[in-house]
């Protein structure tokens, strides 16, 4: 039975409908940044009735870092700062660091990349890393209240001479604007021209080594990490790394130091009690003699006079 022409037409026209109704293209999302007054945009597609966005140009936006994205798996992973964000295609949940978040609706997979939810997506970074998000959906605005700071962390390391201070940056700074010097109070002071440092992150750095405490403080010009160490400092140098980038501060300690903890480790060790087994006794009288003399009786004899000697 043939489909009369009109009926034909008009599932062609309801089909495009749901479709549309399904992916609609939207216009964009505006971007302002609050402090440097810069403007840009994020493009949207309207799925069922909401706008989504491309992670990829969330990263563009909010990351000097190229995302990873696993294309076999649908996975992305993106990049904020010292954070991870990642996401898989079809699922609500997303990862912030170890951290599980819900969205209001399943990302989706295009041509271009993985696209999820704009309003919840930014919730979600707003609450978790990055409070100077803030998105409004009436206005189909996103403000940037953010500081994209180039000092980011730091890890300390003990070594057997010293310590290690490696301090996380996001640029390469000119040797030059880097100063450092050691206090006789105790402190060991790090300066560094136009950097912007994460107190936050500072404050979260592990103690090791000579390092008892670690203070950093925002200047107009510069940014300063102070750090309290518990024992005298002799030397120090500091130089630069590019893979990745970080300023290396090596602390050299006194060796006379060194050599009296390792005097006492080897004090531990050293033995003030020898016991001399003679090994047979009891019912237990070892081999015996072609005359009869008894084992037991021979070496008690001998280690009684090991005995007197070592006294």
């Amino acid at each position: 039975m043939q489909i009369p022409t009109y009926r034909t037409f008009y599932f062609l026209i309801l089909n495009l409908l749901l479709l549309t109704n399904i992916f609609a293209i939207d216009t964009s999302i505006g971007v302002l940044n609050i402090i440097d007054k810069n403007e840009d945009e994020i493009s949207t597609i309207n799925y069922k009735g909401e706008p989504y966005i491309a992670i990829r140009d969330v990263s563009r936006i909010l990351s000097d870092r190229e995302p990873y994205e696993n294309i076999a798996r649908q996975k992305i992973v993106l990049y904020l700062s010292d954070n991870r964000v990642k996401v898989s295609n079809l699922s609500s949940f997303i990862i912030v660091n170890n951290k599980v978040f819900q969205l209001t609706k399943n990302a989706i997979q295009k041509e271009n990349g993985i696209y999820v939810p704009a309003k919840s997506f930014f919730s979600i970074l707003k609450n978790s890393i990055y409070p100077g998000v803030d998105y409004d959906p009436g206005k189909k605005l996103l403000s940037l209240n953010l500081i994209k700071f180039n000092i980011n962390n730091v890890n300390i390391e003990q070594k057997s001479n010293g310590t290690i201070l490696r301090v996380k940056t996001s640029k390469q700074f000119s040797d030059g604007d880097i100063s450092s010097f050691i206090n006789t109070n105790g402190w060991f002071y790090l300066t560094i021209k136009d950097g912007l440092v994460d107190t936050s992150m500072i404050k979260k750095t592990q103690m090791k080594g000579v390092v008892t405490k670690v203070i950093s403080n925002q200047f107009d010009e510069s940014a300063q990490l102070a750090f309290r160490v518990r024992t005298q400092i002799i030397g120090h140098e500091v130089y630069q790394s590019s893979d990745p980038n970080t300023i290396v501060v090596t602390l050299r300690t006194p060796f006379k130091k060194l050599s009296s903890h390792i005097k006492e480790l080897k004090n531990r060790w050293k033995l003030d009690t020898v016991v001399l087994d003679a090994g047979h006794g009891g019912k237990d009288g070892g081999a015996v003699g072609k005359r009869g003399a008894k084992e037991k009786n021979i070496v008690l004899d001998i280690t009684k006079r090991v005995g007197s000697l070592i006294e």
